[in-house]
């Protein structure tokens, strides 16, 4: 949810952890997600994948990361999870003595949510520290949600329930088809999945009723291309699909290192607004 927060453009790869590609194990032998693979590093946990996303025009957000509610997140609950929801593996405990282990986290998060009138972690507005801590409480939710509903949480639960209808939760949740190697991109701008379909020599946003938005470009000289034409739905006009098609084929273009021309009037447009 960070990224989709931050105008970072990034290629997207939905993979199987029981199947995991040898170029995921390559970036980081952890082989766990997310892995966001840099030019100049690798980053390889949730909280710095979050702190990479938001620059400098998210400060109080990037504050809200340093709350203790965050560290105690990332280094007493995710364990206390992981042994709840796969309690077959730590037979030690029963899943119940499991959860009873976790409630100490859970009544904190009740708590300073009570403090705050029951809306988010740190006041009225929604900041990094709730996008940081909402999946793990969703995991553990939906470990067996009819024992978490009957949990004394009423503020966490509403807050749950709050953000599993949330659009920024919404926008990021459709599942791409599972990355082979040799795969067209996808790509991923502001929330929203532009792929990138080869054969046809164009970026695409699929849409509601079978609709697409698309940006073409042809292949003019050796190393060079010309983005010629930008077209998207009369009914989707002005929610800026337009500017992710573009920005996109920008950065494929120069990822892969070809010139770009622009016969598309919105292209150059796009361009020269960039360049400002």
């Amino acid at each position: 949810m960070a990224l989709s927060q931050s105008s970072l453009i990034y290629e997207h790869r939905e993979v199987l952890l029981k199947d995991k590609p040898d170029e995921m194990l390559a970036a980081s032998a952890k082989g766990t997600v997310p892995v966001l693979v840099l030019a100049e590093r690798v980053i390889d946990e949730s909280i710095d994948v979050m702190r990479y996303a938001l620059d400098d025009n998210h400060q109080l957000e990037l504050v809200s990361l340093d709350d203790e509610l965050v560290l105690q997140n990332d280094e007493e609950f995710k364990p206390l999870l992981d042994r709840y929801k796969y309690f077959e593996r730590y037979p030690e405990l029963s899943q119940s003595e499991h959860l009873q282990k976790a409630l100490p986290y859970l009544n904190a998060l009740e708590k300073r949510l009570d403090e705050y009138g029951g809306a988010f972690l740190n006041g009225a507005v929604a900041q990094a520290i709730d996008m940081a801590i909402f999946p793990f409480i969703r995991q553990f939710a939906f470990t067996d949600k009819a024992k978490f509903d009957a949990l004394d949480l009423p503020n966490t639960q509403a807050w749950l329930k709050a953000w599993l209808h949330d659009e920024r939760f919404l926008k990021v949740m459709p599942k791409l088809p599972v990355w082979q190697h040799g795969d067209d991109a996808s790509f991923v701008q502001l929330g929203v999945v532009v792929q990138h379909r080869s054969d046809a020599q164009s970026f695409v946003i699929e849409l509601p009723e079978e609709e697409t938005a698309i940006v073409r470009y042809r292949y003019i000289n050796e190393g060079e291309i010309d983005i010629f034409t930008t077209q998207v739905p009369v009914s989707q006009r002005g929610a800026g699909l337009a500017a992710r098609l573009v920005d996109v084929a920008f950065f494929w273009a120069e990822k892969n290192q070809y010139e770009i021309k622009t016969s598309c009037w919105y292209a150059e447009k796009r361009a020269n607004s960039l360049q400002r």
